[in-house]
């Protein structure tokens, strides 16, 4: 079978089928950039002067970001503002 344009393959059923991807949000970002430098939600949410709680809750989509707050992300977690803004990281 020929793949959907725009689909991948499912992980779940061995790659028998096909789904949509799941869209890149800024919490994936901050949540990837946190794990590539080997930190704790815990230690970023000291860094950025919020809870670990707010910090969980933007990595899973649940709540918005200032840019306040993202530069203070970016700062924390040594990145470029834009690449913990989707579609700006791959701008060169």
């Amino acid at each position: 079978m020929a793949k959907p344009k725009g689909m991948i393959k499912c992980e779940h059923c061995n790659g028998k089928g096909w789904i949509e991807p799941k869209p890149v949000g800024v919490g994936d970002l901050i949540c990837a950039a946190r794990k590539k430098r080997n930190m704790t939600q815990e230690e970023l949410a000291k860094l950025v002067k919020l809870s670990r709680t707010q910090i969980c809750n933007i990595e899973l989509g649940r709540s918005d970001v200032t840019v306040k707050t993202l530069v203070r992300f970016a700062l924390a977690l040594k990145v470029d503002v834009k690449t913990l803004i989707p579609f700006l990281g791959d701008l060169k």
